[in-house]
């Protein structure tokens, strides 16, 4: 009697094991559908949004909107070019075509000027300022032309008047290439007297990369 009792029991549990499983694969098969049924409704939700997008997209630009409806690429920071310096130290007879040095240097991003030379080497394309302010010494007995000057062409001159303090300042604007040179010089007279003392000063920026 033990032993029959016992193999009925493990029957019976063996039964209960096998409802058990089949219940839970039923469940699983259900849970499975749902998520399926759930994943095809999105799907058609996003379909829908899609068309509706496109059809706004087209009547926009039929009204002379011009939008895309492609993500925008994300482009990489452009680097900045930017000079400013200032001549501290006066410049005695400066000669037809020398450059006029400005010795300390305020600002330098992009690593284009060069002070010992006076002279920006342009790191980056693009269009660019430059503004150039040169101080005169009153013992100079004629007046000062100086010029900005790319790639060995004078762009614009400065005047400054002969026997006193007098400034002279020009600003251009330059399509530049990498390598290309920017430089302030004397022109048209010899020995000319330039003042120091932050009063002469050579600038530059890149203001759209090409």
């Amino acid at each position: 009697m033990p032993l029959v009792a016992t193999e009925d029991s493990c029957i019976r549990e063996i039964e209960q094991l096998i409802e058990i499983m089949a219940s839970q694969s039923k469940l699983i098969e259900d849970i499975q559908k749902q998520t399926t049924d759930e994943f095809r409704r999105q799907q058609v939700i996003i379909d829908d949004h899609a068309k509706r997008v496109d059809i706004i997209h087209s009547e926009l630009n039929s009204q002379g909107w011009n939008i895309s409806t492609k993500p925008k690429r994300q482009e990489s920071p452009q680097p900045v070019v930017a000079f400013t310096t200032v001549k501290t130290n006066n410049q005695d007879n400066v000669g037809v075509n020398q450059n006029i040095l400005f010795d300390t240097i305020v600002l330098n991003e992009g690593g284009g000027f060069h002070s010992q030379h006076g002279l920006f080497i342009a790191p980056a394309r693009g269009i660019y300022i430059f503004t150039a302010t040169v101080l005169h010494m009153p013992q100079a007995s004629i007046s000062l032309h100086a010029a900005i000057t790319h790639n060995g062409q004078d762009v614009a001159l400065l005047h400054s008047s002969a026997n006193v303090f007098d400034q002279g300042t020009q600003t251009v604007i330059l399509k530049i290439e990498p390598g290309d040179e920017v430089w302030v010089r004397n022109v048209h007279y010899g020995g000319e007297f330039i003042t120091g003392a932050k009063f002469s000063s050579f600038s530059g920026i890149l203001i759209n990369h090409l």
